[in-house]
């Protein structure tokens, strides 16, 4: 789902004792803000929660990596 979605750049999935993290680079803020409006984003995250697979509280945080992907 990840791959097909305008401007990914990189995806790092990590846990760390029961926590689960997915790190992903984009190319741009506008990019990131259309992943929130796509459709099969949604279908997944409606097929992981409906399996069970997340428990808590969920947070997303966004930060501004600056210069570190610069394409020449």
């Amino acid at each position: 789902m990840f791959r097909a979605q305008a401007g990914l750049m990189a995806v790092v999935f990590t846990s760390r004792a029961s926590e689960r993290v997915v790190i992903t680079f984009w190319e741009d803020a506008d990019c990131v803000d259309a992943l929130g409006a796509s459709a099969s984003y949604e279908a997944t995250v409606k097929e992981i929660e409906a399996a069970g697979f997340l428990r808590g509280a969920q947070s997303v945080e966004a930060f501004a990596l600056d210069g570190m992907f610069t394409r020449h």
